[in-house]
């Protein structure tokens, strides 16, 4: 090699040196600009909003949000789309799952909800994960008359007295009962007892319990056999979780008389129509407003009520991003804040040596729901743990941080309090029960949050504050 491709050698490793250190220390720097481009709060603000909500979200800002300081922030937290389905069209207004009566469904029919078959040599032999149930929560989408209540026939093998009933979910009066007996075993159809029942009509709309009265509890060996549960062409929707290998013991056998699928279909389509048109405008609106106020956060699932645990987890994965934040205070848009004793409030916190701390006023003993708006059918105690009343409460950066990390497995319970609750009970947090973080529509001078508030109501206690000092009155 000559001395002159030695120095060429030389000079292209020194370049390259150089080249390689000047995109190491500008990548640093813009990791380095990036963390300072980070807001640094004290508190942040997550306000849980819907979409057509516009009168409650000019009544905050022009109210309490006005009294933030340059270490506070808040965001009204909305998902980024909407349910394409009309109300009517859904198995309830809080979800966003179609109702499908009618589907390949006769004009009238009479069907037993249960289809037995024997087990397998494989299910035998896998019988992990599989549970004996002896109670379904359903819906009915169309009026129905039931005939017959009954149990899989296999039961009164080993226990003959057995009663099986219908009870209405809000009142849980029964509506429909039978009784089994080693006198009256009643008829065998399709590998199940029946007992017949005078006509009754389940309603549509309504929500019914089907259950075993009987306080007994078999093992899977008992029951050979394997279930499948059907929905009768969509008229009912069972709101019970089950698994796919579960034994389900209580049956009815309906007589449903369909309506005319054709104009059924044609009143869907034209609610739906309607219904994204009005959707639509409302968009427009919100992005106008968006754009505006630049206080809107729009995260990405349906904007439904099933769905507010996935807003609030997402809010916190966008503030972890974004901010460095101390404490973070979630409350809903119609709900008053009292800004001030808040403050005072966290500089008490700050002082506290704990690494989970959770400040607000908490529901104990909470019983779980099994129909209606707070039905919920994952978890399956019988009561909540403790968990704070969603007017207000606020966690600190560790929860935050806690949240963040483990959000991908955090499973959805049917509403954020309530998930909040069952979610924290597996860091233990030390909980500040304070209850001027109110639980209901009631004031009190020292009250740091007020619920279910009108945007006139909202204002008429930001006026009060401000002329009288008492957000209640004057």
């Amino acid at each position: 090699m000559t001395t002159l491709q030695s120095l060429l050698f030389f000079l292209c490793g020194v370049c390259t040196s150089f080249v390689v250190h000047f995109l190491l220390t500008n990548l640093t720097s813009s990791f380095q600009n990036q963390s300072w481009t980070k807001e640094n709060l004290t508190l942040a603000i997550g306000i849980l909003s819907a979409p057509e909500n516009f009168q409650h979200r000019d009544a905050i800002r022009t109210t309490w949000k006005s009294n933030m300081n340059n270490k506070e922030k808040a965001w009204f937290i909305i998902g980024e789309r909407d349910c394409q389905i009309h109300p009517d069209n859904r198995i309830d207004r809080y979800g966003c799952q179609k109702n499908n009566v009618g589907v390949q469904h006769p004009k009238s029919i009479k069907e037993n909800i249960l289809t037995i078959n024997a087990l397998t040599l494989k299910s035998k032999i896998k019988k992990l994960g599989r549970n004996v149930i002896y109670k379904l929560n359903f819906k009915v989408k169309s009026d129905v008359y039931v005939k017959r209540l009954g149990v899989v026939a296999a039961l009164l093998s080993e226990e003959p007295d057995v009663t099986v009933d219908i009870l209405e979910a809000w009142t849980e009066n029964v509506i429909a009962s039978v009784k089994f007996s080693e006198m009256d075993t009643g008829i065998i159809i399709e590998d199940c007892a029946f007992q017949p029942v005078s006509d009754v009509i389940l309603m549509k709309n309504y929500e019914y319990i089907l259950e075993i009265e009987n306080n007994f509890k078999y093992t899977l060996s008992n029951f050979e056999v394997e279930t499948t549960l059907h929905d009768c062409g969509g008229i009912l929707h069972y709101q019970t979780e089950l698994k796919n290998r579960d034994i389900i013991l209580p049956t009815m056998w309906l007589k449903v008389y369909s309506v005319d699928h054709d104009r059924q279909l044609k009143n869907e389509k034209e609610l739906n129509f309607k219904w994204q048109q009005q959707i639509g405008h409302i968009r427009q609106q919100l992005k106008f407003e968006a754009d505006t106020y630049q206080d809107i956060l729009f995260v990405d699932t349906v904007d439904v009520y099933r769905k507010l645990p996935v807003k609030l987890l997402l809010f916190h994965k966008w503030l972890f991003e974004n901010t460095q934040t101390k404490f973070i205070l979630k409350t809903d848009d119609d709900c008053f804040i009292n800004l001030a004793l808040i403050r005072n409030g966290l500089s008490e916190l700050e002082e506290m040596d704990s690494t989970f701390l959770w400040w607000g006023n908490f529901r104990k003993w909470w019983l779980v729901q099994g129909h209606g708006k707070w039905a919920e059918f994952s978890y399956t105690a019988d009561v909540y743990p403790s968990f704070a009343c969603g007017s207000g409460n606020i966690i600190n950066v560790q929860i935050h941080e806690w949240l963040v990390k483990n959000a991908d497995d955090l499973h959805m319970y049917q509403g954020e309090d309530v998930s909040m609750g069952i979610w924290l009970s597996a860091v233990s947090p030390v909980r500040v029960e304070d209850q001027r973080w109110q639980c209901s529509n009631s004031c009190t001078r020292e009250s740091l949050s007020i619920p279910e508030l009108h945007p006139a109501d909202m204002i008429k206690h930001w006026q009060n504050l401000q002329f009288c000092d008492n957000p209640c009155s004057c």
